[in-house]
């Protein structure tokens, strides 16, 4: 049975006891009665399954920030109700989106007040309703008593941008446009919708005004405004249609209508005002533009870090060439001259099957990174529109294979010109050292010496902790004669997960504030750029930490907290532009530097956390303050190069960079390379070089000497780096923490960590040895076809599902048994199953709390449920579908910090579920000491971030990780080749070479032979 048939099957029995929905103005409401409500939340197991897969469908909705919890059930607004997956839809029992089409019926010209839209629904039958046929109750569109549809995204958009134009008393031309606008965009999203003659006419309403610069034969500069997809020249042949009391807010350029909303309309005014510099006035407008133009109304360029080279499209480098742009202010010509050629022309340089595969994988590599360019032969490509691509790629192997069939003619040039990414432009340091210097060896004494005082501070520093403060301020301390400018400040923090990375760069930036006011240098505002859901916990640290903070203020520049207190009204997104004839500018959207007034992002002794989601849309701004401190927690998220938010991280101007992680290197050395050269830009050479004398030979190692090769280069590599990485590690016995014993269940021990304990290991039997040994034969049925490894990639996916529970195999959700003896042999249908019962038992007696991290989602749903029958308590699960931060419709005991403080604050035993993935970053769950690996990550290092959610400092208990097995009988089981494997993967004490994945092809060889 699939999921839907599923769901049907539950809503469709006569007595099911279902949540009651009644729509109001604003969306749904699913409610039932108080003591139904109560017995859902308490997980009572003798309720009907309806109602008991409603509450978690509506739980999980609003964990996920989807609804929000009201009395007796919850709310779902209708922006959010529309965008339900059909299986939501039809488990909480909502009607189907309307199955037909619209028309719309214009009445007027759009110049009129009386300008009227009238929607028409038109069945698939092609019969039509008026529009007095049907209406709108919250988000449901009505027809009759028996007839409801719930619209789709797409047609909720349409419907929303009729209701709103026809409820204006007053209708200016520009409301007409803005909601013929509305319904172009809804009918681009996909809604089925005839436009009559407006179909012809392009809307455009533009995030940003830009500015462009013309030079006169005189000497003086004329100043156009610009805007992303309008041609300027034609832009400015079309500003009379403006008038001067503002009163005209649409410009018609050829086919296209350009919308201005009242702060678009004022910036373009802004622009008109001083629209001639005369020609002894030039030096100082590119000096000063403020000066003559208000930035708040006007993008303006304020300069970037000596390593910026101006504004670039996003290319795919390293094993590449690169080339530097040059600086174009004010964007007069920084995009249209681009030397960026079709994908077309690609085949000129593609001589042999050899040049094709290089050129091939290049082009995999730059679409998997986002990248739209490449560099090939010393000439650059645009690889974005995938069609033109492999239309390319197919006229390099006809030519190949017949050379003299090709011509000019048979070869499509068009440059797909849309949707482009801009980056900062950088000196990559790829081919060639661009910038920076190897200064290490200069660097002797760094830890700061001098006396320190902790009195502000709410807690001491213990003694790895107070190391670290002293090395991180004795290295900071050399940047304070430099510019942020300059940007060759920086180290590496990487130390192990949980040591307290983030209380010692705190009180360093304190530190470093204070010698600041003893020298009389300014105390510039300082950065955080860490994953979403950290910079609460950052927040929160800074309280924790001082008794006065050393901060103005902190502010969370992110889109549902304080970004719209420093973005430009109406501004968004600064990577996104067109490449159009005529070079248009583009938006610097962030309130920064002095003309911003007191508005201003960038003020003195102010800390900004963000995410590096954010600091890839806002580049542009970000890279054009300067910084005192830009501090990356979890630096791993810019280890690879080619990637907007590496970019944008090398671009940043600050006194020092301070990069922060516990795994320096996640996949290879390549990752230490990137991470090294955005602390300390030239400190490992270029990218080439370091690949050749440290990558290559790891690469090239004969196999009976590549560990030994492998820790010989981590050796030198860390030797090399010196003082500007410190990485201590929790085995060495630090202050602070307690014990901790990883147990496995099987007597061959494969690494020194471990410590046997008989029972967490136990061989499958029944149903579960069945279906794995089924998956097993039907590989070796299969070796002889031609997809053998497809086959084999998907057994394995199947075997570790069946290593689990031989039901989640099945497509359709798990449905647990009803009574609790029929649950428990269910569950024991799993030999894991039983050691997990066993092993939860063994914690519950120690009355003491666990996190269990499984990987399927499928698992994570059917354990939360089963344990809190079996044990009769909430199980609460953290997955990537649980929201990170608190919203207008998350409270905070929905996100990931909330759930974890209420199972902390229970007493006795606890059970949590987590994802190793979503709960591998900056989570503390110290009110837990157990950890039990039930679906265990590929990477070893991924796998150690989770238990290490428990292991660091404020742990106070012993800490127990788990390792149950499933074994099979008579071969290697699943299990038991994936936990030899993940030991072999061993690291280095000082972790510059760290574990790898374990690869499909390892575990398929112990697994089928």
């Amino acid at each position: 049975m699939n999921i839907k048939a599923f769901f049907s099957s539950l809503l469709q029995k006569p007595d099911a006891l279902k949540f009651d929905v009644k729509p109001d103005s604003q969306g749904l409401n699913f409610f039932t009665s108080k003591e139904l409500f109560r017995r859902c939340q308490q997980g009572d197991a003798k309720l009907d399954d309806s109602i008991v897969y409603q509450f978690l469908s509506l739980q999980m909705l609003a964990e996920q920030g989807d609804a929000t919890p009201v009395v007796n059930g919850f709310f779902i607004a209708s922006d959010n109700v529309v965008k339900l997956s059909e299986e939501d839809r039809l488990l909480l029992g909502l009607p189907d989106s309307w199955p037909g089409q619209f028309e719309v019926e214009f009445k007027g010209t759009t110049t009129q007040p009386s300008f009227n839209i009238r929607l028409i629904l038109v069945h698939s039958d092609g019969s039509s309703l008026g529009g007095k046929q049907f209406q709108l109750n919250g988000p449901l569109l009505k027809l009759s008593h028996s007839e409801i549809y719930l619209p789709s995204p797409e047609q909720w958009h349409l419907l929303q941008a009729i209701q709103k134009h026809n409820a204006l008393l007053e209708k200016s031309e520009y409301d007409n446009l803005a909601a013929v606008y509305q319904l172009q965009q809804a009918a681009a999203e996909g809604c089925q919708v005839q436009l009559a003659h407006f179909n012809e006419l392009e809307a455009v309403s533009p995030d940003a005004i830009g500015v462009g610069v013309k030079v006169n034969t005189d000497g003086s500069l004329t100043l156009n405004p610009t805007i992303e997809g309008v041609d300027t020249d034609r832009l400015a042949e079309r500003l009379g249609q403006l008038d001067s009391k503002r009163k005209v807010r649409s410009i018609r350029v050829g086919k296209k209508i350009i919308l201005l909303d009242e702060q678009k309309l004022l910036g373009v005014h802004e622009i008109l005002k001083s629209r001639t510099i005369q020609k002894e006035q030039v030096k100082d407008f590119f000096q000063t533009p403020t000066a003559f133009l208000d930035a708040s109304l006007v993008d303006l360029d304020q300069g970037f870090s000596l390593r910026v080279h101006g504004v670039s499209v996003f290319e795919h480098g390293y094993f590449g060439d690169t080339e530097e742009s040059g600086i174009d202010w004010f964007a007069a010509g920084m995009l249209k001259d681009l030397p960026v050629k079709p994908a077309a022309e690609m085949v000129q340089a593609i001589e042999t099957e050899e040049d094709l595969k290089a050129v091939e994988q290049q082009i995999r590599d730059a679409h998997q990174a986002g990248a739209e360019v490449i560099t090939l032969g010393g000439e650059k490509f645009n690889v974005s529109n995938k069609a033109e691509v492999e239309a390319a790629l197919k006229s390099a192997q006809e030519k190949i294979l017949n050379p003299e069939t090709l011509t000019s003619d048979s070869v499509q040039h068009k440059v797909d010109t849309e949707n482009t990414t801009l980056v900062v432009g950088i000196a990559e340091n790829d081919e060639q050292q661009d910038y920076g210097e190897f200064v290490t060896e200069r660097i002797k004494n760094v830890s700061y010496s001098a006396p320190l005082d902790f009195y502000y501070l709410k807690r001491q520093p213990f003694p790895h902790q107070l190391e670290g403060i002293r090395w991180l301020l004795g290295l900071a301390r050399e940047s304070m004669n430099c510019a942020p400018r300059d940007s060759l400040h920086g180290a590496l923090l990487a130390d192990d997960m949980g040591l307290g990375k983030t209380y010692m760069s705190l009180v360093g930036v304190s530190e470093y504030y204070r010698i600041c006011r003893e020298q009389g240098t300014i105390e510039r505002p300082v950065m955080v750029v860490a994953p979403l859901s950290l910079l609460e916990n950052w927040k929160d640290e800074v309280d924790e930490t001082f008794h006065n903070s050393p901060f103005e203020d902190v502010i969370i520049l992110q889109a549902n907290a304080d970004l719209k207190l420093f973005r430009k009204k109406g501004f968004g997104a600064e990577t996104k532009a067109e490449i159009v004839q005529g070079g248009d500018g583009f938006p610097y959207s962030l309130l920064i530097g002095s003309e911003a007034g007191t508005a201003r992002l960038d003020k003195p002794k102010r800390l900004v956390l963000t995410s590096y989601q954010t600091l890839r849309d806002y580049q542009f701004s970000l890279c054009q303050i300067d910084w005192s401190f830009v501090i990356f927690d979890e630096a791993q998220f810019i280890k690879s190069p080619n990637t907007l938010a590496t970019r944008a991280a090398k671009g940043l101007k600050a006194c020092f960079k301070l990069l922060a992680t516990g795994t320096p290197v996640e996949n290879h050395l390549g990752d230490f390379w990137c991470l090294m050269d955005t602390a300390k830009p030239g400190a490992l050479g270029s990218y080439q070089d370091f690949r050749k004398q440290y990558m290559i030979p790891i690469a090239k190692a004969d196999a009976s000497r590549a560990v030994e090769i492998k820790n010989d280069i981590g050796r030198s590599l860390r030797q090399r780096v010196g003082p500007l990485m410190l990485r201590r590690l929790k085995e060495d016995n630090l202050e602070g923490l307690p014990d901790k014993h990883i147990w496995v269940g099987v007597n061959e021990l494969v690494d020194e960590r471990h410590k046997c304990l008989q029972g967490l290991a136990v061989t499958m039997r029944g149903e579960q040895l069945k279906s794995y040994d089924d998956i097993v034969q039907s590989v070796i049925d299969a070796k002889t076809m031609d997809n053998a490894q497809g086959v084999v990639l998907s057994a394995l996916m199947k075997l570790r599902a069946v290593s689990l529970h031989p039901q989640l195999i099945e497509s359709s959700k798990p449905e647990l048994p009803v009574s609790d003896n029929k649950l428990k042999a269910y569950l024991q249908q799993s030999a894991k199953m039983v050691v997990l019962l066993q092993t939860l038992d063994e914690i519950r007696q120690r009355q003491e709390k666990v996190i269990i991290f499984s990987i399927n989602t499928k698992l994570q749903l059917m354990l939360a449920r089963a344990l809190e029958r079996v044990h009769s308590i909430k199980v609460s699960i953290i997955n990537g579908d649980t929201k990170a931060v608190k919203g207008k419709t998350v409270k905070e005991n929905q996100t990931r910090k909330g759930l974890i403080q209420e199972f902390e604050a229970s007493p006795g035993f606890g059970v949590i579920i987590m994802s190793p993935v979503a709960a591998g970053m900056g989570l503390t769950v110290v009110g837990a000491n157990n950890v039990i690996h039930l679906e265990r990550h590929w990477n070893p290092a991924k796998e150690a971030q989770a238990s290490d959610r428990v292991y660091r400092i404020g742990q106070k208990k012993n800490v127990n990780i788990y390792l149950p097995m499933a074994l099979h009988p008579s071969m290697s089981s699943f299990d038991d080749n994936l936990h030899k494997l993940l030991c072999n993967k061993t690291t280095l004490k000082d972790a510059v070479v760290t574990p790898e994945d374990v690869k499909g092809e390892e575990m398929a060889s112990g697994c089928f032979g």
